[in-house]
């Protein structure tokens, strides 16, 4: 890894950790630490967690679409893919979306109904998800540069399977890597917030869009980083979800955090809390 990248990563990590706020801070990074990666073990489960993460997705407020719940699950049949693949999303749409709307987008009901279709895929073909994932040779923790490829060589095939059964929402290379997160994986979503960092960082270049080519850059140097540190990549990615300002953990830092004092005598948002991070 570059000597420099790794100064830049090493400075934005001892500031956060000396503004942090306790015992919040440690709590989160305990909880990262301890977190095995969730694994359901049914289809029903599975699926429920797929819609609970598409629902999480694009900007949508965790407080409030944790506060729907209730309503997705009565609108998704609770979650039995069987009884989902028979809903047409306009009527799905039609009876719940006034109780929905902190979704943001309708269209998630669609993807939501199409994992429902690929789950049942998988079910036929006797490779359900977690299956499919863990025969694909992703290593479970990185402990040496030799891992990072392999996790980069098993997520091409996983991609590849999910995108060929017609895999909506996570066959998209920023929601596997959500996925594979969330399920215990050594990756981190490369969202606007990881991009922010990214850019800060000098990782990624400085632009207001990025594709998977610099989101693909920025997993890796995380991943990187992790193995020439020994830290989880779960807790990097609270760092960079810090220093690039997520709501949800602004909280874990006070006040005087530099990048926030500055981002507030720009005319920026001068923090907010929330009560939860979305899940992984």
């Amino acid at each position: 890894m570059d000597k420099a990248l790794m100064k830049r990563i090493d400075k934005m990590v001892a500031e956060i950790y000396a503004h942090k706020v306790e015992p919040g801070f440690s709590e989160e990074v305990r909880r990262r630490e301890n977190f095995a990666g969730h694994r359901p073990r049914t289809n029903r489960a599975m699926l429920r967690y797929l819609c609970e993460l598409i629902a999480y997705s694009q900007g949508a407020k965790d407080v409030l679409v944790k506060d729907d719940f209730g309503d997705l699950a009565e609108a998704m049949a609770n979650y039995d893919p069987d009884a989902v693949v028979k809903l047409r999303a306009e009527d799905v749409l039609a009876e719940y979306w006034h109780r929905l709307g902190a979704l943001r987008y309708k269209r998630k009901i669609v993807s939501m109904r199409g994992c429902a279709l690929v789950i049942n895929e998988l079910k036929a073909r006797r490779t359900p998800l977690p299956r499919l994932i863990k025969s694909s040779g992703l290593p479970e923790a990185l402990l040496e540069s030799e891992d990072i490829d392999r996790f980069w060589s098993a997520f091409s095939a996983v991609q590849s399977t999910l995108k060929q059964v017609g895999m909506p929402f996570f066959s998209s290379f920023t929601s596997l890597c959500h996925l594979l997160m969330a399920m215990g994986y050594p990756s981190s979503k490369p969202d606007l917030t990881v991009m922010r960092t990214s850019r800060a960082l000098s990782i990624a270049p400085a632009r207001k869009t990025y594709g998977d080519g610099w989101h693909y850059v920025t997993v890796r140097a995380m991943q990187q980083y992790s193995v020439a540190r020994g830290i989880k990549m779960q807790v990097l990615d609270l760092y960079f979800m810090i220093r690039g300002g997520q709501s949800g953990v602004r909280h874990l830092v006070d006040g005087s955090y530099p990048p926030y004092v500055a981002e507030a005598a720009a005319g920026g948002r001068r923090g907010g809390r929330r009560a939860k991070v979305i899940p992984f």
